[in-house]
């Protein structure tokens, strides 16, 4: 039972770790992109005598701003940082729940022990229900699980 409840641990706060690290990603993109748009839209207009002069630049500047307006809305950064955002809330209160649990363990009985892992396995489920959908990142996985491990003062693998 120590061992299962030390592994969950682990891997809530790995969680914590991987989906605050992939919001911070989709936020700083969704800016970056926004940048452009607005360096581009306001650059195209303030610059038309010097586009004058390069007007293939101009039109591939012009073109390429409202592709990335156009979509900038399906690809959803702020929807989904929102989205991951919570997905690191709820598996930081996991983590929480967990590190109290360990701290009390020797000291419950049977019984709270049983009522307190149902209660983590409760916010696990409603963790699993938040369904965040993204692509796999084997790196960013494998860094939070460093970065846990040596906060834990564990050796890294």
């Amino acid at each position: 039972m120590r061992d299962l409840i030390w592994a969950s641990m682990l891997t809530a706060q790995m969680n914590v770790c991987y989906w605050s690290k992939l919001a911070y990603r989709y936020t700083e993109r969704e800016k970056w992109i926004k940048i452009f748009l607005a360096i581009t839209s306001s650059g195209t207009v303030a610059g038309w005598v010097v586009w004058t002069a390069y007007p293939i630049a101009w039109k591939a500047l012009s073109g390429l701003s409202a592709i990335t307006a156009i979509v900038l809305p399906i690809l959803n950064y702020s929807g989904r940082a929102a989205q991951m955002d919570k997905a690191a809330s709820k598996s930081a209160q996991l983590r929480l729940g967990y590190d109290q649990l360990w701290a009390q363990l020797d000291s419950l009985t049977p019984d709270s022990l049983k009522e307190m892992l149902a209660q983590l396995n409760k916010k696990e489920i409603e963790l699993s229900e938040l369904q965040v959908s993204d692509p796999d990142d084997r790196t960013l996985l494998a860094r939070c699980q460093d970065d846990v491990l040596q906060s834990r003062g564990l050796p890294r693998n």
